[in-house]
């Protein structure tokens, strides 16, 4: 029996176990069949807790890795701070550097996290072949044309500016931009609304789970662009499906939300682990 817990931010769901637990099995097959929603417990993301140093490995739903998760990251804090680090202030390894936490608030439980620099280095992106500039260029996608702006931030996203957001477009179109050939490891596709200068809505459609309720790196990657864009405020208001985010651009890209704990339990693993 595999102790752990589940958290979620804004109603992006990951499930979380320490390492010392699951010495024995294989993290991306045990991330698969625990994110499973029927066979499973069910969740976007898996994360690993790896004590010295401290360090969050995360795992998408399909069992892909990712370097870092913005909501994941907020959730990994809030159950760190519970369980042995009572700091309002600590570092957290990820695959995309050391992020800095700031607890803001302990109950209801809320964070900001020092998100970096964004990076348009073409490597970074694990682009298939150069273009002239990630920061804007276009994407020939099924039938339509889209402007795309493409940054590193904790992981690879794309942005697409919209007039209104539509599931189904964000389904079918970011679907096709996550798996087009030019992403030589898929990209995270953000749709952003822009409601007016401190309020934007964001949609994602994120590679290795599809479309969630909620991405944080992707809000903002989504700021960075708008700001860039001459679009937005410094300071900015992110509208989730359920719950928003602030997000704050200066020397580096901060994150601000909430994050919860809604289940804890023991899992019975499948034997093919």
């Amino acid at each position: 029996m595999i102790p752990f817990e589940k958290h979620h931010g804004c109603g992006n769901t990951f499930i979380i176990v320490e390492e010392s637990d699951i010495a024995h099995t294989t993290y991306d097959q045990l991330a698969i069949q625990m994110c499973h929603p029927y066979t499973g417990i069910g969740a976007d993301g898996f994360m690993v807790v790896k004590r010295e140093p401290l360090t969050m490995l995360f795992y998408n739903q399909d069992g892909s890795v990712a370097p870092m998760c913005g909501n994941g990251i907020r959730c990994f804090a809030n159950y760190m701070y519970h369980h042995g680090l009572h700091q309002s202030q600590f570092d957290i390894e990820t695959g995309a550097g050391t992020m800095k936490v700031d607890v803001k608030q302990e109950q209801p439980f809320r964070v900001e996290i020092d998100m970096g620099k964004p990076n348009w280095d073409m490597n970074a992106l694990c682009l298939s072949k150069p273009i002239p500039d990630a920061k804007s260029y276009q994407l020939d996608v099924l039938d339509r044309t889209y402007e795309i702006h493409s940054v590193f931030l904790g992981t690879i996203h794309s942005v697409v500016i919209v007039d209104e957001i539509n599931i189904e477009e964000v389904e079918v179109y970011g679907k096709a931009i996550c798996e087009h050939t030019l992403f030589a490891q898929k990209t995270n596709v953000n749709f952003v609304c822009i409601e007016d200068k401190a309020n934007i809505h964001v949609m994602t459609y994120e590679r290795g789970v599809g479309i969630t309720q909620a991405c944080g790196t992707g809000c903002c990657a989504s700021i960075v662009f708008t700001h860039l864009l001459q679009r937005s405020n410094d300071i900015v208001k992110v509208r989730l499906a359920l719950g928003s985010l602030i997000i704050k651009v200066a020397d580096s890209v901060y994150m601000d939300g909430p994050a919860k704990q809604v289940a804890i339990g023991q899992y019975e693993e499948d034997s093919i682990c």
